[in-house]
């Protein structure tokens, strides 16, 4: 049961907001925090403000992570054994004990989950965008590009000396890498 809210625009940043939550529960007299939060609340700072004042806390990981990337590559070729199945949630998942971040003191439970229909569903997304960026790009052929960032992540783009689109080249390799880490979630104890 919640002791108590608080309600803030959504613009703030939640990991400065962190602290004053964390203090705000101190002034209740709570001394033992036991938090449950989002991706936002992610910083190294307040991983050791937890630990170091022994609160519990489950959080989300950021997907960009070096760490999270390790992980993922540490377990993706077994999570997927039948030894690894949550049949209530059909996932997968595993539990691994290690450091979070370079200066962590103590070890950190991570769960990682892996559901084949997450990654079929983030997987078709993905190609579906691909293929509208794809699309747009077609009618874009000898036009100048005003903002190319939207397509750079997906593709090589080749201008004229007018900075007119002459061709683009899909980055195949890119997304055959982003697709095997699809379907996978992560959060840490």
């Amino acid at each position: 049961m919640p002791l108590f809210f608080e309600v803030y625009r959504g613009s703030i940043n939640d990991v400065s907001e962190f602290k004053y939550m964390v203090n705000k529960a101190k002034e209740y007299g709570i001394t033992k925090v036991n938090l449950m939060a989002d991706r936002g609340y992610f910083s190294k700072e307040n991983i050791l403000e937890l630990k170091i004042n022994n609160h519990e806390f489950i959080m989300f990981l950021k997907s960009n992570l070096d760490s999270v990337k390790t992980l993922i590559n540490m377990v993706k070729n077994s999570i997927n054994s039948s030894k690894n199945y949550i049949s209530e949630h059909n996932v997968y998942g595993l539990t691994l004990k290690q450091k979070l971040f370079r200066g962590d003191y103590e070890d950190t439970y991570f769960h990682i989950y892996h559901s084949e229909k997450n990654k079929l569903v983030e997987k078709t997304n993905l190609l579906q965008t691909v293929y509208k960026l794809r699309e747009e790009l077609d009618k874009k052929i000898g036009k100048i590009l005003e903002n190319t960032n939207r397509y750079n992540k997906y593709f090589t783009l080749n201008f004229d000396e007018k900075n007119e689109l002459l061709s683009y080249e899909i980055k195949a390799d890119y997304i055959d890498s982003v697709t095997e880490n699809l379907g996978f979630s992560y959060n840490k104890f």
